[in-house]
């Protein structure tokens, strides 16, 4: 993904991130002379995150005879990677787990997400392409691309979903393509390399749809990686599938998708079984619902005696225009949000249980919900997995203090929109500054009666609602700053864009080119250049008419994207020119032009039925050598053998080696005649 539009992303504020303590974790993991007490000093700043990682090291696969009681042990353990993807996954995990976005399902994501995750780990740790750790963390991010579109568009996301339905993914790509000028893929890859994470793994989460359509070279660990993802991505459509039916439906591509990564299928169906095991051990870890394992072997069985499906098509759901943006702005009054009372969520801690009880008792009688907490840890864990609007916290909770606790919030964004009210067991000057210094925002000294609480919570109320009413106000500022992002992005492609055929211009060519150059020079890799010219098309004009010769080059270019490879770049050029970039070698580059000439002289005539005699064009054929210097050479290269081409009678493909041929066995003197070689731009067809 393009730098400057990942950055017009971010821009927005709404990309789900990790805090701060994730990304630093994730930055000691990659530091090999970190040390586990390393990262077990940044782990402790986050007590929910410490408490996830004593439970995984005391848990399944991890636990052995000694119980783990302290982090440092606990990463140990674990291991650097292990610990990494944990605190990846709960940070990003812990601020996202409901959203705004109606048509997009969250827990399903996670779910989805923590099988995918469990699966690929699973493959990568038996085949040992890649570690397993890394898998882990691949299949858990690969999908953060929709929760961003999620995020950032929440509105108009829905409408593509809607409009999606649920089909293939390759549909999904093109309506968040239109919609958005990127897609679920690509953004997940983008934010995986501004985390930190190694390209390779940024690499095949890009291509973890279609592995076959990523330009990684065949064999590379990256290329092997995305094939990993592809499977452990169908496995976990198995595990999340509602029923025995669309589990069955899956399952025979399970075993498909597993022996392209050399695993057979009495392996695989030995693996899926450890696949549930263990993503139920995460779940409980991560607080995700999992399901009921499945037997492989029972669904392949199932899928066999199941009738083949009618092929049917899903009714597309109009999406009308109002759909696609926010509402008109809502103001949120203190009468509506004492009418609202079922909506604010009360967390409360208080160590006396008598006194817990009470408090409950007269929230839930009030119309408000509630959580209750009896130690310090708990309501942490409590308050980050729920993140309350108001907070009734005891000042002498055991394990972490009420003062402590207070300070811990307000350092979390979370915690600086919650409403704290401390009951403390006095009102002395000291005590009420340590409270308001720890970021309280009221106290109320015990023993208390329930109407001076209530009428403090009712005042509450006023300033919860202000911060309601910020926050609509920053969405609404963030959703004007995304669309003006998507329609930057729209208007730059647009500008890069060839009005007539839909491809890709003269000025996106150049940027690519100098982009794949530089590829091609790091990685020592093939890339060839094709200029493909239509013979005689000034004809064509002069006989049918110009709309008819606008026809006929649609129907070209169309052909050219039809029979290029999808990772090929085909551009136009300008006029009856076409420029062809692809990473291939000499000979494969020959038989690809070839491939496409003859597609263009028996489809073009097929496509536009007016004319009479078949279009035919002319090939130039580069290759990146010692003798192109810079990809303007290789371009030029490509123009002269083009020429050479109409030279040998048109309808014909010519390469640079043909033109240092002809040039070999012209006469010394040529002072007389026109030079050999003329640039394409100039040349006449």
């Amino acid at each position: 993904m393009h730098a400057k539009r990942f950055e017009e992303l971010k821009a927005t504020g709404a990309l789900p991130s990790p805090t701060g303590v994730g990304l630093e974790i994730l930055r000691l993991a990659r530091d090999e002379s970190a040390s586990a007490s390393d990262i077990a000093r940044v782990i402790q700043t986050d007590p929910a995150l410490t408490g996830r990682t004593l439970r995984l090291a005391n848990t399944g696969n991890a636990a052995a005879a000694r119980p783990i009681t302290n982090v440092t042990d606990g990463v140990s353990r674990l291991g650097t990677r292990t610990v990494s993807a944990v605190a990846l996954g709960f940070t990003i995990l812990a601020g996202n787990r409901s959203g705004k976005c109606r048509g997009f399902d969250y827990q399903k994501l996670w779910a989805h997400s923590l099988a995918y995750a469990v699966s690929a780990q699973i493959l990568c740790s038996h085949t040992r392409i890649y570690a397993g750790a890394d898998g882990f963390t691949a299949g858990l991010l690969a999908r953060i691309g929709r929760l961003a579109l999620a995020s950032i568009h929440p509105e108009q996301y829905s409408a593509v979903l809607e409009e999606w339905a649920g089909g293939a993914p390759d549909d999904l790509v093109r309506l968040e393509q239109n919609a958005f000028v990127t897609n679920h893929n690509e953004l997940s890859s983008a934010m995986m390399a501004d985390w930190g994470l190694p390209e390779p793994v940024c690499n095949a989460v890009l291509y973890q749809e279609d592995p076959w359509a990523s330009e990684l070279p065949v064999g590379a660990p990256s290329r092997q990686l995305s094939l990993i993802l592809y499977a452990a991505s169908r496995i976990a459509d198995v595990c999340l599938a509602p029923s025995d039916s669309e589990a069955a439906a899956h399952a025979p591509d399970v075993l498909a998708r597993c022996e392209a990564v050399g695993i057979d299928s009495d392996t695989a169906l030995a693996l899926f079984d450890g696949v549930f095991f263990q993503w139920a051990e995460w779940g409980r870890v991560l607080d995700i619902a999992t399901q009921k394992p499945r037997k492989l072997s029972e669904l392949i069985e199932a899928a066999h005696l199941m009738p083949a499906p009618t092929p049917t098509i899903a009714p597309k759901v109009p999406v009308s225009r109002s759909q696609s943006v926010a509402g008109p702005e809502r103001v949120t009054t203190l009468a509506e949000f004492d009418e609202r009372a079922s909506e604010l969520l009360v967390l409360v801690a208080d160590a006396d249980p008598a006194s817990l009880r009470f408090l409950e008792k007269c929230l839930v009688l009030s119309g408000y919900r509630v959580r209750c907490a009896t130690g310090g840890h708990e309501a942490l864990q409590a308050f980050f997995e729920t993140a309350p609007q108001l907070v009734i916290v005891d000042a002498t909770l055991p394990e972490i203090s009420g003062l402590e606790f207070c300070r811990r919030v307000r350092q979390t964004a979370a915690g600086r929109q919650a409403y704290l009210i401390v009951l403390t067991p006095s009102g002395d000057d000291e005590t009420l500054v340590r409270l308001f210094d720890a970021g309280v925002d009221d106290f109320i000294t015990k023993p208390y009666s329930a109407r001076p609480l209530f009428a403090r919570i009712r005042a509450s109320l006023r300033v919860v609602g202000l911060q309601e009413q910020v926050s609509n106000d920053r969405d609404e500022i963030q959703r004007i700053h995304a669309e003006l992002a998507v329609a930057h992005r729209r208007l730059e492609q647009d500008a890069l864009t060839d009005v007539l055929t839909g491809l890709p211009n003269r000025r996106y060519l150049i940027d690519r080119l100098a982009h794949d150059w530089a590829a091609a020079r790091r990685g020592g890799t093939p890339l060839a250049c094709m200029v493909v010219d239509i013979d005689r098309f000034k004809s064509v004009n002069d006989t049918w008419g110009h709309d008819v010769g606008d026809a006929v080059l649609q129907s070209v270019g169309g052909v050219l994207q039809r029979e290029v490879r999808g990772t090929d770049v085909v551009c136009r050029l300008g006029g009856e020119e076409f420029v062809v970039v692809s990473a291939a070698d000499f000979d494969s580059s020959m038989r690809c032009a070839e491939r496409l000439r003859a597609a263009i002289e028996s489809q073009v005539i097929a496509d536009v039925n007016v004319i009479q005699d078949p279009v035919t064009v002319s090939i130039g054929v580069a290759v990146r050598s010692e003798q192109t210097r810079s990809p303007e050479g290789l371009l030029k290269a490509a123009d002269e053998a083009l020429f050479c081409a109409k030279r040998a009678g048109r309808n014909h493909v010519s390469s640079s080696r043909d033109v240092a041929a002809a040039k070999a066995a012209q006469p010394v003197d040529e002072s007389s005649s026109a030079p050999f070689v003329e640039p394409l731009l100039n040349a006449q067809s």
